[in-house]
């Protein structure tokens, strides 16, 4: 092997330049996609890729889709479930009618993180895919860390606008009143809401939708829905009580995927067991030709690693 590439360093520590292009990199990817969600373009044209008419693939194919897919699902359909039991509360259609507007207004924001996971969940399987672990989990991380910062921009926006968001969908005083008192609240639902849709994205990238299924199942079904059918109609808190319902599933669903994540999450097996999904050898993509030190550097400690995993 030659000399160590010194901008990637075998403590690995990121640099700064290392890690402003990967922002760069993943927001070169996601704003794309967040303009695509917002105006609900999609592209009909699949179904000509590497091994697309092989039963094999699309067998393999099918068992991360249907989990990824059951992931979302599951959260979508507990705002559903809001919903009805917003019918239940005293004044329904008030009641149902501010669900209408905050519900709207969390599809909206959640056009960021669902672009996020998105291009998370590519970058990190390619990454892995070519036995590069540590550039997977700079993607990773560079990816919660926007999350965050997005999040906290959102708690920031919905509690200065709380009075007057409301506005934009009605005239009725007793509405936009209710909407106001449950902004804030929203808001902090939304912090928890980016690094877990941005987490089941990584999840995804390391072929594991089935954690992010499971987290998601138990903390709006098994938490959220507790705690939101408790204080709203038990403790009487009313319409705010389902919003802190879903405050709780947000904040489990997010302390499970991070924990997962940033503690459960082995780098140098994940690129293992990436080497072995794809049937393809370590710097086959490049030939064995025109690699740089620090693909040669990093290649060679995940060998060792994988030697020892072994």
């Amino acid at each position: 092997m030659g000399d160590k590439d010194p901008d990637f360093p075998s403590h690995k520590i990121p640099s700064s330049s290392q890690v402003v292009e990967e922002v760069k990199e993943l927001w070169s990817m996601a704003l794309p996609m967040t303009a695509m969600n917002f105006d609900g373009s999609r592209s009909t044209r699949g179904g000509d890729g590497v091994g697309a008419d092989e039963p094999e693939h699309d067998v393999a194919d099918v068992r991360l889709a249907v989990p990824s897919c059951l992931g979302i699902c599951l959260e979508w359909w507990w705002y559903e479930i809001v919903t009805l039991m917003a019918g239940y509360l005293p004044n329904p259609t008030v009641a149902v009618a501010a669900t209408g507007i905050l519900i709207q207004t969390t599809s909206m924001m959640y056009t960021v993180p669902m672009a996020l996971a998105g291009c998370v969940s590519a970058r990190v399987g390619n990454e892995l895919g070519a036995g590069k672990p540590y550039k997977a989990k700079l993607a990773a991380m560079v990816a919660l860390g926007s999350a965050f910062v997005v999040g906290f921009i959102n708690v920031t926006w919905t509690v200065i606008l709380r009075e007057r968001w409301a506005g934009l969908f009605t005239n009725d005083g007793l509405l936009k009143a209710l909407v106001a008192s449950v902004m804030p609240i929203m808001g902090l639902c939304e912090l928890g809401n980016y690094p877990q849709t941005t987490g089941c994205g990584i999840l995804r990238g390391t072929a594991r939708p089935v954690i992010g299924a499971h987290i998601n199942l138990g903390s709006f079904y098994f938490v959220g829905t507790p705690v939101a059918v408790g204080l709203a109609f038990w403790f009487k808190i009313g319409f705010g009580g389902l919003w802190f319902g879903l405050l709780s599933a947000q904040a489990a669903c997010a302390v499970s995927i991070l924990y997962v994540v940033l503690v459960r999450t082995d780098w140098e097996a994940e690129a293992l067991k990436a080497e072995k999904l794809t049937g393809v050898e370590m710097g086959a993509c490049n030939g064995g030709k025109g690699k740089t030190n620090e693909e040669d550097d990093e290649t060679e400690r995940l060998l060792v690693n994988g030697n020892e995993i072994c």
